[in-house]
């Protein structure tokens, strides 16, 4: 007969260089899950718990996506709701009397608490996955779109980031060349901008519709005196700009885009232009600022991205170059082959980089650059790599249980420096006693 042990026998087989006897490390029966609980009394919520903790489960107050079962007193309530929204096994008590009563994992299945209609109108969430922000609306247009984004399932985005998956503009969008440079900051990471029109033909469909003849373009306009008709602003309007910060002062930096140039006026630098082909200069730069994928580096100055100039104003101090990866240019070719095919997933990462952002979205912004996927919630079936801050959490412990390889945050740099997806194995997040 086979014995059932728990993980870590086989850490302590490996530590030891030796097999370890099975008796000492029994598998208990929810090992790997999280487990949370709503509409019970205060006795039975005490119950719940302790008995989640002896069957080796972990025990949340708060309700999250990185919970596997709900245990539930009634199909109601807003953990309910996220719960079902979330595909998350909505189970009455008794379950985990039936798994203690047994001494191993009792199938779900009977235990669980349905509610027909409310499953059919969670089912119609199709939007779940987009995280959205509502750009220059008005606040008749901010209350219809709420409507739309919270029937769709929908999350608001309080505010612009490199998380954010889709911009709905108002009917009257003409941003400031502030925003604007913002704006395509964001839309480098992948962030689409899109006409109201879209979330109404999703709602339509039913389904999450391809943006393809929604999207906006990002350019200001201004209306002449005779006609009021919108026309497109000159490319070159470096001539009526004026400092607004004296960070770049002093700095010569070399640039071919027009929002680099204006980027580098607002902070008091001194603009040289430069051929992107040749990457010659007007002058002897101190720093050169160029896209992510040019694959080439310039002989002259440091290499930064426009990430860096735009978190250096942001914050209204000179960053270093080394304090985020992005911002130095990424020389390799993007996006990088078969990269398409992951489905990344982060846990962890949530300490400031030096403009005020958890590294968690600048990691996310990497991922979306090198060509992968990123998904908040990881799926046993769908995520392919789980990049860990340190070998902790439930999404760790859940990660290792289905086979899913937990990377440190090295392996994505290290793709990017290379161009290519490299080998896993050197960046393994272990546990200090599975070596």
């Amino acid at each position: 007969m086979k014995q059932v042990v728990s993980r870590e026998w086989i850490e302590k087989c490996w530590t030891t260089g030796r097999r370890a006897e099975e008796k000492e490390f029994p598998a208990k029966p929810l090992a790997g899950l999280v487990v949370s609980a709503t509409g019970l009394s205060f006795k039975e919520r005490a119950a719940v718990e302790k008995l989640c903790v002896k069957l080796g489960a972990s025990f949340m107050a708060t309700l999250t996506r990185g919970a596997s079962h709900l245990i539930a007193g009634a199909p109601n309530g807003p953990k309910y709701d996220f719960a079902v929204r979330n595909h998350i096994r909505v189970l009455r008590p008794k379950w985990l009397y039936a798994c203690e009563a047994k001494g191993s994992f009792v199938d779900e299945s009977e235990f669980e608490i349905n509610e027909p209609n409310l499953h059919q109108e969670i089912s119609a969430l199709f939007l779940d996955s987009c995280y959205v922000f509502l750009a220059e609306v008005t606040p008749i247009e901010e209350r219809y779109l709420l409507r739309k984004l919270r029937a769709g399932g929908a999350t608001r985005s309080p505010r612009l980031t490199e998380q954010t998956s889709h911009v709905v503009v108002g009917a009257q969008f003409n941003p400031s060349e502030e925003a604007l440079e913002r704006y395509r900051e964001v839309a480098k990471y992948g962030t689409r901008f899109v006409m109201s029109q879209w979330l109404e033909s999703c709602l339509s469909a039913k389904m999450n519709v391809p943006v393809d003849g929604f999207e906006v373009e990002l350019v200001r306009h201004e209306k002449t005196q005779d006609s009021g008709k919108r026309q497109r602003r000159p490319t070159h309007v470096m001539d009526d700009m004026v400092p607004t910060s004296d960070i770049f002062r002093g700095l010569r930096i070399g640039v071919q885009h027009e929002e680099d140039a204006a980027l580098v006026v607002r902070g008091g630098g001194k603009v040289i232009r430069y051929d992107s082909d040749s990457l010659a200069f007007d002058g002897v730069p101190t720093h050169v600022v160029l896209d992510h994928g040019s694959q080439k580096l310039a002989a002259q100055g440091t290499c930064v991205s426009r990430k860096w100039l735009s978190s250096c104003l942001m914050v209204n101090s000179l960053l270093p170059v080394d304090s985020n990866r992005l911002y130095s240019p990424i020389t390799s070719k993007l996006p990088i082959a078969k990269m398409d095919q992951m489905n990344i997933t982060v846990s962890g990462f949530y300490m400031k980089t030096p403009d005020g952002f958890p590294l968690r979205g600048s990691l996310a912004a990497l991922i979306r650059l090198l060509g992968a996927k990123f998904s908040e919630r990881m799926a046993r079936k769908s995520t392919t790599q789980l990049i860990c801050e340190s070998a902790s959490g439930d999404k760790y412990a859940r990660a290792r249980d289905w086979g899913i390889p937990c990377l440190s945050v090295d392996w994505l740099y290290s793709c990017a420096d290379h161009g290519q997806i490299v080998e896993t194995l050197p960046f393994i997040v272990r546990t200090e006693t599975s070596g």
